[in-house]
């Protein structure tokens, strides 16, 4: 049995259409990757400071929460105008370092945890 030509052939347009969607998609999200990028580098200082000032809002309101319990004390410490460090100055401990990158397009979050001893 022989299929009609315009509908075997349909198979082709079907396929180009589905190429054509999935690089105006690929493009679309390459343009907003950029535009991320773009808009992140803009605001990085200004972003980076609220990020600042909501951990240390919240390690203060931790530290006055239990004060009563030495074993969940917790610091903040600023390491450079672009870096902070989180711990926790009882063994065993957590520390978190946070660090904006020169170029202002990521954070690095280091987190590691410290054996007691």
């Amino acid at each position: 049995m022989c299929q009609n030509p315009t509908t075997a052939g349909d198979w082709i347009g079907e396929l180009a259409e589905a190429a054509k969607t999935h690089d105006q998609l690929t493009l679309k999200r390459e343009h907003d990757r950029v535009r991320e990028t773009q808009v992140i580098a803009a605001n990085s200082q200004r972003l980076w400071e609220r990020l600042v000032a909501t951990v240390e809002g919240d390690v203060l309101r931790f530290q006055h929460e239990f004060a009563h319990d030495p074993k969940r004390s917790l610091m903040l410490e600023r390491i450079a105008p672009n870096g902070f460090r989180v711990f926790s100055p009882v063994f065993p401990g957590v520390s978190l370092h946070v660090q904006l990158k020169l170029s202002g397009e990521a954070i690095e979050f280091k987190y590691c945890t410290v054996p007691g001893g």
